[in-house]
C-alpha cells in the first residue's frame, strides 16, 4: 500500500556508483531505493517499527498484526538530507487486532445509470470534453459508494491544451 509520496534522489547503486534513484516509504516500515530508469529494487533498510504477523489473515478470535494498517510510514511525507546522504522517515507503531465474521450477502435491486459525455477535437492542440454523469440522477440500490453514485447527478469539463 503506496501512500507516502516518492522522493527523487541520487543514490549509490548496486555498483556503488552515484545514480538516479527513488526512495519510498512504505506501510511495512521500511524505507526502498529504487533505481529510477526502469524502478528495480536497489536495497531496502531495517524495519523501522516492531513487526509481527505481518501477513497473517484475520481470524473469529482476531489476529494482532504489527505494524498494523495505520502503521509504519502512512501519510508522511519523507524528507532527504543530499550533503549527508541520509533520509527521514515518521513511523507510527499501532498494532491492530483484524477479525473475521460471517455476514449474509445482501439481496440488491440492478443498479443501472445513464451517462453522456462528448469530446470535440479543435485541432491537434485544443480539445474539449464535457459531459453529465448519472444523466437520469438514479439512487443505487444499496447504499455503498462501491455499488453506485451516492452522490447523484453530476457534471464535468474538460480542456486540453498543447502547447
Amino acid at each position: 500500500d503506496a501512500v507516502s509520496p516518492t522522493v527523487l534522489v541520487t543514490a549509490k547503486g548496486k555498483d556503488g556508483k552515484l545514480i538516479p534513484a527513488v526512495l519510498h516509504a512504505g506501510k511495512t516500515g521500511h524505507l526502498y531505493v529504487h533505481d529510477r530508469k526502469d524502478c528495480s529494487l536497489i536495497r531496502f533498510s531495517e524495519a523501522m517499527v516492531p513487526q509481527e504477523n505481518m501477513w497473517t489473515l484475520p481470524t473469529r478470535d482476531g489476529a494482532r498484526m504489527l505494524p498494523g494498517a495505520n502503521g509504519g510510514v502512512e501519510w508522511s511525507p519523507i524528507a532527504t538530507d543530499p550533503s549527508q546522504g541520509l533520509a527521514y522517515a515518521i513511523n507510527l507503531h499501532q498494532p491492530m487486532t483484524y477479525h473475521v465474521a460471517s455476514t449474509p450477502y445482501p439481496e440488491v435491486e440492478a443498479n443501472i445509470q445513464h451517462s453522456i459525455s462528448a469530446q470535440y477535437v479543435f485541432n491537434d492542440n485544443f480539445t474539449v470534453r464535457a459531459g453529465i454523469t448519472n444523466f437520469t440522477n438514479e439512487k443505487p440500490s444499496f447504499p455503498l459508494l462501491s455499488y453506485g453514485d451516492a452522490i447523484g447527478r453530476r457534471y464535468f469539463l474538460g480542456i486540453n491544451v498543447k502547447y
